[in-house]
C-alpha cells in the first residue's frame, strides 16, 4: 500500500533473517526491542499462535495498533486480555 512504510522486519531466526537481508531492501533484525518506538505505529505480528499473547499484548501497551494472524490466542482468557487492551488504548481492534 502506498500509505504504508515497511520499516523492518523482526525474525529471531538466524537463517531466516540471512535470507530476508539477501531477499530485500528493508531492515531486518533479531528482536523488535531494538527497533525505535518511534519509527512504527502498526505491527504485523505472523508468528506462531503459542507466541500471539505476549508479543501483542507488549505491542498493545506501547500503544500500537496490530494487524495479528488467526487465533488470537490459544487460551480464551488471553484473547479477552488482548481484546480489553485494544480497547483501553483505543487502537484498532486486534481481531482481524
Amino acid at each position: 500500500h502506498p500509505k504504508i512504510d515497511l520499516v523492518a522486519i523482526v525474525e529471531p531466526n538466524r537463517v531466516a533473517r540471512f535470507l530476508f537481508r539477501r531477499l530485500t531492501k528493508i531492515p531486518v533484525i533479531d528482536d523488535i526491542s531494538r527497533l525505535d518506538d518511534d519509527l512504527y505505529d502498526s505491527a504485523f505480528v505472523l508468528t506462531p499462535p503459542s507466541t500471539h499473547f505476549l508479543i501483542v499484548s507488549n505491542l498493545l501497551r506501547k500503544k500500537k495498533n496490530v494487524f495479528l494472524e488467526k487465533p488470537l490466542s490459544l487460551n480464551p482468557n488471553d484473547s479477552q486480555q488482548l481484546l480489553e487492551l485494544a480497547q483501553k488504548y483505543n487502537l484498532l481492534n486486534p481481531l482481524v
